[in-house]
């Protein structure tokens, strides 16, 4: 657990606490910093030279806070002061679905973020945005309930009651018009068989995104984390995508 000036959050890390850069790995909409995904990315990532981490989004699993303080805004709130906590060192930005978006942001938002990689993720939550999710049966009940597997306990799920407000929140951010004038390096991983953020939704981000920018897929659908396979062949293109970044020579940002 740390302690930031608003969230005590669990976290897991991984590699030299000393590293000259810091990589933040963000979990999809209520996944756990401990799924095997994550833990891969973070785990890998440690080996490419950063001090790398995931941590539970305020309000869910092992972090402190209510459901209802699980919102892009404070989730975004959280990867800045976590990049304040760990010295404002240059930062590279990782997520899956949801997670990739806060990536994109965290990107827009913070200087210390010198790149991202974005997986099976989309760049708007606009009102008109695609999304599977039943918005007008949302907005009716006032909330939602999820249940998603344990990481630790598989047999088990964790039940979340999620209220509408949360949604309310992550319509404010549209990040297309930023990531038009983001001149940071850029990486989109879409899934060839995902149905849930489809591969011409993750195109539309990449199509739209500055350069340098790179886009990928991958043979699987939403919920890779089921197949190490794929996770090992998205932790190899991110390795790829930042050999890339390492070759521009960035002038990171004096903080």
């Amino acid at each position: 657990m740390i302690q930031t000036h608003n969230f005590h959050l669990a976290v897991y890390a991984q590699g030299n606490e000393t590293a000259e850069k810091v990589a933040i790995v963000l979990p999809g909409f209520l996944d756990s910093k401990n799924h095997s995904h994550m833990k891969s990315h973070v785990e890998y990532l440690a080996t490419k030279g950063f001090y790398a981490l995931s941590f539970d989004p305020p309000g869910t699993w092992e972090s402190d806070g209510r459901i209802e303080q699980y919102t892009m805004t404070n989730w975004l709130l959280a990867i800045k002061e976590i990049i304040e906590y760990y010295g404002s060192r240059p930062t590279f930005t990782l997520g899956t679905s949801r997670g990739g978006s806060m990536a994109m942001l965290a990107a827009i938002h913070c200087p210390e973020v010198f790149a991202f990689a974005a997986i099976m993720s989309k760049a708007s939550y606009a009102p008109a945005a695609s999304t599977i999710h039943p918005i007008v049966e949302w907005k009716a009940a006032g909330h939602r309930e999820f249940a998603v597997t344990n990481p630790v306990r598989r047999n088990e799920k964790r039940h979340f009651k999620v209220p509408y407000s949360v949604v309310e929140d992550t319509q404010q951010y549209d990040m297309t018009a930023d990531l038009r004038v983001l001149h940071k390096p850029q990486l989109f991983i879409a899934g060839l068989q995902d149905t849930t953020v489809t591969a011409d939704v993750v195109q539309t981000a990449y199509d739209q995104a500055a350069q340098p920018k790179k886009f990928i897929t991958v043979d699987s659908d939403h919920l890779y984390r089921r197949r190490p396979e794929i996770i090992a062949e998205i932790n190899q293109a991110v390795g790829e995508f930042l050999d890339g970044v390492d070759r521009l020579d960035l002038k990171y940002p004096k903080i």
